[in-house]
């Protein structure tokens, strides 16, 4: 799958490119128009898909797949979508936001290579 591709499925999405650190909701997606635009390009991402997965996926499209759809493009790229959970109004709202695999990587608080001594009185 090429950058092209990739563009035009974030596109869908409101994103501008792999860079564009926006957050985003599935009410947003509605905004966007996320569902038709991932309907008009169907054909495209036929070539991409395995017929089995292109069935699960690419057909009956909701906002959950299509955000489900992205997160498997963005692996191929070495990306993934970060979810927080937001209380808002007594509402769980769930924000998504690209970030890299190197991102992800540098932004952990464990590091891997300390040993850590626990001390117990008594």
């Amino acid at each position: 799958m090429g950058e092209d591709v990739l563009l035009q499925i974030m596109a869908c999405f409101g994103l501008s490119g792999l860079n564009d650190r926006k957050s985003f909701k599935k009410q947003d997606l509605v905004a966007f128009k996320t569902v038709q635009k991932i309907e008009a390009i169907k054909g495209t991402l036929q070539e991409y898909y395995l017929p089995c997965k292109f069935k699960l996926y690419l057909e009956d499209v909701s906002e959950k797949k299509a955000i489900t759809m992205l997160r498997q493009v963005l692996r191929l790229f070495d990306y993934h979508i970060l979810s927080r959970e937001r209380n808002i109004n007594n509402k769980k709202i769930i924000f998504y936001t690209l970030q890299s695999d190197r991102e992800l990587e540098n932004s952990t608080n464990i590091r891997q290579d300390v040993n850590r001594i626990l001390y117990f009185n008594g």
